[in-house]
């Protein structure tokens, strides 16, 4: 929808998947916006104003160099849970992107359709690593909270690696460790064990 001044709020994040840790209340959304607004400051300012006023009761709040948005603790009415809500700002076009999400979206989709069983199971073991290698702190990026000095490649790092090792978290160890225990170095295991993204990430910009 290419409609001057109008704009789509998609959620790009496990929530949007149902593989987000149970409790974690942590929301990336793109809101993507026509040129007419993008381009102009004063619309824009307008725009991320209103946001911040509906996000107003948020313990913590940032805005990165690229003008989006890092919320902690919101509370909304109707949940439990404080949550945080990042969002990334983005213009609409008329092209058509297969973008990060949507790739893990057809994939899940795909193993959902042909057994809803298996698909528990592939959701349970993503969930599970998520919350084992958070505790160890190996999930989010250097200078998140709670990762360790070694950081983790974060979310869709992890759906995409247990979806290449077959939705199982033990194989995605199993391959991980045979390839490290046979190398000398770091930038010799990264080409030894490249994690695929099908899709082309927003933040990223790749």
């Amino acid at each position: 929808n290419l409609t001057e001044g109008s704009v789509e709020l998609i959620d790009t994040g496990s929530t949007a998947r149902g593989t987000n840790m149970i409790g974690d209340g942590d929301f990336d959304l793109l809101m993507r916006v026509d040129k007419t607004i993008l381009l102009n400051p004063e619309k824009l300012n307008a725009l991320k104003e209103a946001l911040k006023e509906a996000l107003a009761d948020a313990e913590k709040h940032d805005m990165t160099s690229s003008g989006d948005f890092r919320y902690k603790k919101v509370n909304i009415p109707g949940l439990d849970i404080p949550v945080d809500i990042d969002i990334t700002f983005a213009q609409k076009t008329n092209k058509t992107t297969y973008s990060t999400e949507m790739a893990l979206n057809e994939r899940l989709a795909s193993i959902q359709n042909d057994s809803p069983e298996q698909y528990a199971l592939v959701a349970a073991n993503i969930i599970m690593a998520k919350k084992i290698l958070k505790a160890k702190g190996i999930y989010k990026k250097i200078g998140s909270v709670g990762a360790s000095e070694h950081g983790g490649f974060g979310g869709i790092g992890v759906e995409n690696w247990i979806l290449q090792n077959g939705g199982s978290f033990k194989k995605a160890i199993d391959t991980f460790l045979e390839v490290a225990n046979d190398v000398e170095s770091y930038d010799e295991f990264k080409k030894r064990y490249p994690i695929f993204d099908f899709g082309f990430n927003h933040r990223e910009g790749k």
